[in-house]
């Protein structure tokens, strides 16, 4: 594989351990393997190529084995629930998407990240609502924040629409637990290209005095953000002007720009 050519985007994406095990897995031995510039599209490729072009036994089985996981809270679950005749468990073991333990009792995704990103995709089909998942889920911390974050950036790319809706019922659920809100901020904060509902959204929160530390959040998230900076160069002499703590906080995270 040539990688002389690749962008700073595909490299960054490599460089994670995790990702260059699944670039080699799978598109190691491909010369004309595609660049891909983010771990979820990687992910989509092999899915659509391994898991869909056989049919939609063994992806239909994927999500199923994945809501499973996240009803449970766990990571592995009993094989003996999933035997079916068409055999798509062993499709999805021989693409490499799935594991079992030593004695072949229980299965897992070849790591979580591939969980959330099945979990993800499921979404993106619009069976379920990621809104409705996340607020009658919000206890279940360790499995409910890395599928947010997943799912935000598959329906980011793959469904704008639904994403705006989802987003929308999150940002404005006052039932929303603060771990969860902080996610929200975060993930808007850390585009490089808001949209104009993602900045409704976010900005305000700069229009309520009692926000403050909701904003010095989405200041902390916005670092290094072209796109936001835009957005917020007219608002930034009066959040300068402010509470000390915002300024300074300002001062520091603007000081890249120059």
């Amino acid at each position: 594989v040539d990688t002389s050519r690749w962008p700073d985007e595909t490299r960054e994406t490599i460089r994670n351990v995790e990702h260059l095990n699944v670039f080699l897995t799978y598109f190691a031995d491909d010369p004309t393997a595609p660049v891909f510039d983010t771990y979820l599209s990687m992910l989509e490729t092999v899915f659509q190529r391994r898991i869909e072009r056989n049919g939609d036994g063994a992806a239909e089985l994927s999500y199923e084995i994945a809501s499973a996981m996240a009803d449970s809270e766990e990571l592995w679950v009993a094989r003996a629930r999933f035997e079916d005749p068409n055999h798509a468990i062993e499709q999805l073991l021989a693409a490499g998407l799935l594991r079992t333990t030593p004695d072949g009792k229980r299965i897992g995704f070849r790591h979580q990240t591939v969980f959330e990103f099945v979990r993800a995709r499921d979404f993106a089909r619009g069976r379920a609502g990621l809104a409705d998942w996340v607020l009658s889920n919000q206890e279940a911390v360790h499995v409910v924040r890395p599928v947010l974050w997943k799912a935000l950036a598959y329906l980011r790319d793959a469904d704008p629409g639904r994403y705006a809706q989802e987003v929308a019922r999150l940002w404005n659920a006052q039932t929303l637990r603060p771990h969860l809100r902080w996610i929200l901020i975060a993930f808007l904060g850390g585009l490089h290209d808001p949209r104009d509902e993602e900045a409704r959204w976010l900005l305000s929160m700069f229009d309520s005095e009692d926000r403050a530390n909701l904003r010095r959040k989405a200041l902390m998230a916005m670092t290094g953000s072209p796109g936001w900076f835009e957005r917020l160069r007219s608002r930034l002499p009066g959040l300068m002007s402010g509470s000390p703590s915002i300024s300074r906080g300002i001062e520091a995270r603007c000081s890249w720009i120059s």
